[in-house]
């Protein structure tokens, strides 16, 4: 996941790569504490993965990987607006 300053000051924008694959992006107000990747689903905008977005997030995370956060390999689907969606 990529974590980049919000639309305002109390905000974070964020953007979902799961095992390479682009799910979207979203909007959510900053907490203290790093959320776990459900704190950021409730804030999903579900997108589609394709060769564009692809080459558009390598060159971004080339240039920002400061900005890249790490989630647990473990993770193969989630539960998104009570649609399991797979990794």
């Amino acid at each position: 996941m990529i974590q980049e300053k919000g639309r305002k000051n109390n905000e974070l924008a964020f953007v979902l790569v799961l095992n390479g694959i682009y799910k979207g992006f979203g909007y959510a107000q900053k907490k203290k504490k790093t959320e776990g990747i459900e704190f950021f689903l409730d804030h999903l905008q579900i997108q589609k993965d394709n060769r564009d977005t692809k080459n558009i997030l390598r060159a971004y995370v080339e240039r920002n990987l400061e900005k890249v956060l790490q989630f647990p390999a473990e993770i193969t689907s989630f539960k998104y607006q009570n649609t399991v969606l797979n990794i």
